[in-house]
């Protein structure tokens, strides 16, 4: 029999986390001043993504997503390569990480993008135009955020990752991020199961998606097994194992069963999805809860029926064929 560890027994050891959004800014007052362009996206930099690779809390699409919006600092050397293939990488994350460096990011002083001689002695008008701007219309606010609220789970500080989470999703409650590491932490830090739904189907309706960790059986037995997450959205359903050696993505159209298993893992509360790979041919895919609790298996399918309701263009790459491992 085997021991699935809990997802509390995960280490983080750097500040530069989930998101892989480079550095995770400390809190500071900044002086008012007039914004004249919105601040530059901070490239990632290579220990935040094999940081954001170990975590697994984005799904192969997303990293990618991020990846292509910011870019990334470093050249993809031999020695870079073999430190994201070690931290699970898959070949298309090398790729992008491959496209799109930016060059080496460099410290800025003047983070707010302010003129010379803005601050104390910027006049009401301008100060009142700043007041009119979007809460957040670069995404760095919200960026910051989401990394400061990572920073706080490694700490086991759910409550002030809880804080900082919400704020994100306040500055920019179209993107579904902060509402599915909310979703991840009421689920896995405060065992609140009704919060960590509501926040996973909000992030499913805004086009992201529900992370669910799981082990994925080998043998019809649950004796040889691999740890990783299960991405549910509303276009497909994803698995990346932690080593990023085993992958599986099938669209929803292919998908002819999302079932808890009444024989195999059971004692593990175990599910299955069934996935058409050929003509009249399936395939059963068998996943523990990395709590091996029931009740997170049935949250599972509750969560696909819900992301059945939100249909949305098919992600490029997917719409015709199905990936396993």
């Amino acid at each position: 029999m085997i021991v699935l560890p809990l997802i509390l027994s995960w280490q983080f050891s750097s500040s530069e986390m989930l998101l892989v959004a480079g550095q995770a800014p400390q809190a500071a007052k900044q002086k008012p001043g007039r914004q004249t362009t919105a601040r530059a996206k901070r490239p990632i930099r290579l220990p935040g993504l094999t940081e954001s690779l170990r975590i697994n809390g984005l799904s192969t699409a997303e990293l990618i997503r991020e990846i292509e919006r910011r870019g990334v600092d470093f050249e993809l050397t031999d020695e870079n390569e073999q430190a994201l293939l070690a931290a699970g990488a898959t070949p298309e994350i090398i790729e992008a990480v491959r496209l799109n460096y930016h060059g080496a990011s460099v410290a800025s002083g003047n983070e707010n993008n302010t003129q010379p001689g803005d601050g104390a002695a910027d006049d009401s008008s301008a100060a009142k135009q700043d007041a009119e701007l979007p809460l957040d219309p670069a995404g760095t606010g919200y960026d910051e955020f989401f990394d400061q609220g990572t920073a706080a789970l490694h700490n086991e500080q759910p409550d002030l990752a809880l804080t900082h989470f919400t704020t994100a999703a306040s500055l920019n409650p179209s993107d579904p991020r902060a509402f599915s590491m909310l979703g991840m932490t009421y689920l896995y830090w405060k065992q609140d199961i009704a919060a960590a739904e509501r926040h996973m189907q909000r992030a499913i309706g805004l086009g992201g998606s529900a992370v669910l960790r799981v082990a994925h059986d080998h043998d019809g037995f649950f004796t040889s097994v691999c740890f990783g997450s299960l991405f549910i959205s509303p276009q497909d359903v994803t698995f990346r194992a932690d080593d990023g050696r085993h992958t599986f993505a099938a669209t929803r159209d292919s998908i002819r069963e999302f079932k808890l298993n009444a024989f195999v893992g059971s004692e593990y509360g175990a599910f299955h999805i069934k996935v058409r790979t050929g003509q009249n041919q399936t395939k059963n895919f068998n996943f523990a809860p990395r709590t091996q609790q029931r009740s997170e298996s049935e949250l599972a399918i509750r969560l696909y029926n819900a992301a059945g309701m939100t249909r949305l263009p098919p992600p490029q790459g997917l719409a015709s064929e199905n990936r396993v491992w």
